[in-house]
């Protein structure tokens, strides 16, 4: 099936969550693609999910909009890697063990680095990357940069 967003946000969201899920277990491309599409219309959270209102959260958002932060993902993305990369251990150092996949602390990250790019002008290009060992998060987008007037 070739998911489109219409479609998507048609679904439960517990069945959008299952298929979030499915492909991030998969190592096939149109997982990726499809991964990549969830995640830009808003991946369901699970109700255990850190909230991004959350003391931890707004913690989370500060280490990622901070110029260390910012720098950080600039670079990663200069370079051709994904903005993750550089972000990934920022938060490790401020937010120790609240920083996990099980609480989706990777995928509400992976949320704020997005909007951080694209603040900065840059858009994702479909593309997803593995991240080095050591980081909490395994994969990442990657991002293309869009001219403009604005600078980050």
């Amino acid at each position: 099936m070739v998911w489109t967003k219409e479609k998507l946000c048609a679904l439960p969201a517990k069945d959008l969550r299952s298929l979030y899920d499915n492909a991030c277990k998969s190592e096939k491309p149109e997982a990726q693609a499809l991964i990549t599409l969830i995640e830009e219309i808003g991946v369901p959270a699970l109700s255990t999910s850190m909230k991004l209102d959350s003391p931890v959260g707004k913690k989370m958002s500060n280490v990622i909009f901070s110029q260390e932060g910012r720098s950080a993902a600039l670079k990663a993305a200069v370079d051709g890697r994904p903005p993750m990369e550089g972000i990934d251990p920022l938060l490790q150092k401020a937010l120790g063990k609240d920083y996990n996949p099980a609480n989706e602390a990777t995928v509400q990250a992976g949320y704020l680095v997005a909007n951080l790019m694209r603040q900065c002008s840059w858009e994702t290009n479909g593309r997803r990357a593995p991240l080095p060992p050591g980081c909490v998060a395994k994969t990442a987008a990657l991002f293309v940069h869009i001219p403009s007037k604005k600078q980050c």
